[in-house]
């Protein structure tokens, strides 16, 4: 027979809304923080997403979940939130086409490389590191380097990123929430 336990934890909740008058209106109109200080759960229902982690350790001995929560820096909470899983199309056309460069410089044959950019720039767009890699390689098929470049040297040069709703979350509980969690904390 299942076991059923009431529980009644020790929460802060704090809610955000955006006023028609922020510059930025629109882009996250609401978010609900729920904050479980006994076991240091960090969970967050918003328009751009839902997000959490229960991750963390508690330690209330050593820094209490708030202490914990007001330190950290937005980089830090989108590891714990969400993860990398945006291609930075440009960012990563430059990658591959830097060490696609450096192989020409060191061609000695004195080949013409003939590689079409346009074409890596469109495999550079696709959703995946998998599908990047494979049209990268389709596209060095039929040139000099097919046989040189690696396809592990092509994975590290995909570049990726948080999406734009979890950084957006990431911003409003640095410029919003932390400050609220400093004032809690004063009180106290």
């Amino acid at each position: 027979m299942a076991k059923i336990e009431v529980k009644e934890p020790n929460m802060v909740v704090i809610d955000f809304h955006q006023e028609r008058s922020d510059e930025d209106y629109g882009s996250c109109v609401w978010a609900r923080f729920v904050l479980d200080i006994k076991n240091y759960d960090l969970h967050i229902t918003s328009d751009c997403g839902e997000y959490g982690y229960s991750g963390w350790v508690p330690t209330p001995d050593r820094e209490s979940f708030l202490k914990l929560l007001s330190r950290m820096n937005s980089e830090y909470l989108l590891s714990k939130i969400s993860d990398l899983s945006v291609i930075n199309t440009e960012q990563t056309y430059e990658e591959i086409k830097k060490y696609i460069e450096d192989f020409d410089y060191k061609c000695e044959s004195g080949e013409d490389s003939d590689i079409d950019m346009d074409s890596i720039y469109t495999a550079c767009t696709y959703d995946s590191s998998g599908d990047i890699i494979a049209g990268v390689r389709s596209i060095l098929s039929n040139t000099w380097l097919d046989d040189i470049i690696d396809d592990c040297e092509i994975y590290n040069c995909i570049c990726e990123d948080y999406p734009v709703q979890a950084k957006k979350i990431a911003k409003i509980f640095k410029t919003y929430i932390q400050p609220k969690i400093k004032e809690i904390l004063m009180e106290k």
